[in-house]
């Protein structure tokens, strides 16, 4: 095989080469978690703009490790406006989504361990963002979109599980 074809069967993501083929879908974020290196990519649906999901996958040495499939949980139907937002690596690796501008944001928390993604937490709100030792925060436009009426509300991981640590 020529080194031109080998090229061409590769892609440049973030400072890394990845090989194309393990994985289907268009290749959205690449983060290193240990060995293994997450990666997230749009399942292609009927048009650019209505993806049939996402899918997680763990790769080292260029094999699958662990792969799973997300769908925002929030939403049903067609997934037409959602959009991919960040991957986010540390204890756990996060997944997280913009379903629309009315429903808000989702993130979904896992736990890579034994060749499986583990499902641990899933957060909503109009805006999510990672804060200062692994903690979650949550924020609505009003205290009347949030569940606990609360327009902001910061998450961390105590004693095995997520707990709310501060609001307002």
């Amino acid at each position: 095989m020529s080194a031109s074809i080998a090229q061409s069967r590769r892609r440049k993501l973030g400072g890394m080469v990845a090989a194309a083929a393990p994985v289907p879908g268009h290749v959205l974020a690449t983060r290193r978690f240990g060995a293994e290196t997450v990666l997230v990519t749009r399942i292609a649906g009927p048009s650019a703009f209505c993806p049939r999901g996402y899918l997680l996958a763990a790769l080292k040495n260029r094999k699958v490790v662990a792969r799973r499939s997300i769908r925002p949980t929030f939403f049903t139907g067609a997934l037409c406006g959602t959009r991919f937002r960040w991957l986010a690596v540390g204890r756990f690796v996060s997944v997280d989504i913009v379903d629309t501008a009315s429903i808000g944001e989702e993130a979904q928390v896992y736990r890579l361990r034994g060749g499986h993604f583990r499902l641990i937490h899933v957060f909503g709100a109009d805006r999510i963002r990672t804060g200062a030792g692994g903690a979650f925060v949550l924020t609505w436009i009003t205290a009347a979109r949030s569940p606990r009426a609360h327009v902001r509300e910061v998450w961390r991981w105590r004693n095995g599980r997520f707990r709310l640590v501060n609001s307002r």
